[in-house]
């Protein structure tokens, strides 16, 4: 899956960091207090963690958050 937009970008940096995801993030450069990427992120997969992670999320997490995006 490609990713384009910076702040879901981002959001798959976290998911990358924390090893719940395997993917290539582009290179990020701070432009005028902004994070900035250099091209789209691809998720491969998700991993075990983000497995089990995903499947112990309480039901009324996110319950009143906007919808996330696909990573």
């Amino acid at each position: 899956m490609n990713i384009d937009a910076d702040d879901d970008i981002e959001k798959c940096a976290v998911l990358f960091t924390a090893k719940l995801i395997e993917a290539d993030i582009p290179p990020a450069s701070n432009r005028r207090g902004a994070r900035t990427y250099s091209g789209h992120a691809t998720v491969m997969r998700v991993t075990e963690s983000g497995k089990t992670a995903s499947a112990t999320r309480p039901a009324s997490a996110g319950k009143y958050d906007k919808p996330s995006p696909p990573c």
